[in-house]
């Protein structure tokens, strides 16, 4: 995801440089900093991110105080985030994470190449597989691209929830994109079915839908589906409503 924008938050006089250069080399050039965390939520406010690189020690302090920011935020929801710590303090950035509800293997022991930068970027904002359920290979291709502009490549299509069954009986999945209408069995009928079977009980389900259609939301929330997402949507809604629901 190359053309992500990343905020990094490290001390003003240490680090920085070096790592804005490394994000350079991998291919992120839109890189904004910021020196506290304050100052980082600050810009969040104003401007769309798709990825935050805390250091552990700010401006003499831990990455507790940052951390503590984001856990009484909504960053969780939207924007992942990698701390950069040392092998000395590894333990306390996983016991932060886990504190401010953020996957405790988002953090990168320095030193590291630039390699290994590039592979946990990878793994935090890309590492989830995701299901899209559509009738119209047309719709499955526009969703599917979407996806890709937001940093999530491994897609699994499927026609119709008969299909999507099948499917899921030999992948494993961390989130579905479900339509409503289709032939053989439709949305609804698909959440019904899949809220029966203990194994893919807990698979969040982002309803696909058009604004007009009210009732088939309120049908689809009761039955078990997690959320949903009205057509049109855009790159930016769709990444909002999957961090929300993966929680990552």
């Amino acid at each position: 995801m190359p053309e992500a924008k990343v905020m990094i938050i490290t001390d003003p006089y240490v680090g920085k440089g070096l790592l804005k250069n490394t994000l350079n080399q991998i291919g992120y050039t839109n890189v904004v900093e910021a020196e506290s965390g304050v100052d980082a939520l600050g810009k969040i406010a104003k401007e769309d991110f798709q990825l935050i690189i805390s250091d552990w020690n700010i401006n003499e302090d831990d990455g507790t105080k940052f951390i503590q920011l984001v856990k009484n935020s909504d960053i969780p929801t939207r924007i992942p985030i990698i701390l950069v710590t040392s092998e000395a303090t590894k333990s306390e950035a996983q016991e932060a994470l886990k504190a401010a509800r953020v996957n405790t293997n988002n953090y990168i022991v320095r030193p590291f190449t630039a390699e290994a930068l590039k592979e946990k970027i990878d793994k935090v904002i890309s590492g989830y597989k995701i299901m899209v359920i559509d009738d119209s290979s047309t719709t499955r291709k526009v969703i599917t691209n979407i996806l890709g502009q937001i940093g999530h490549k491994d897609i699994i299509e499927a026609e119709n929830g008969i299909d999507a069954l099948a499917k899921l009986a030999q992948n494993r999945v961390d989130l579905i994109l479900c339509d409503w209408n289709m032939p053989n069995m439709n949305g609804l009928q698909f959440v019904k079915s899949l809220r029966s079977m203990k194994t893919y009980g807990n698979i969040p389900i982002l309803m696909v839908t058009t604004n007009a259609a009210k009732e088939e939301i309120i049908q689809a929330l009761q039955a078990g589906a997690s959320d949903y997402v009205a057509k049109p949507f855009t790159p930016q809604v769709i990444q909002q409503k999957i961090r929300k629901l993966l929680g990552r």
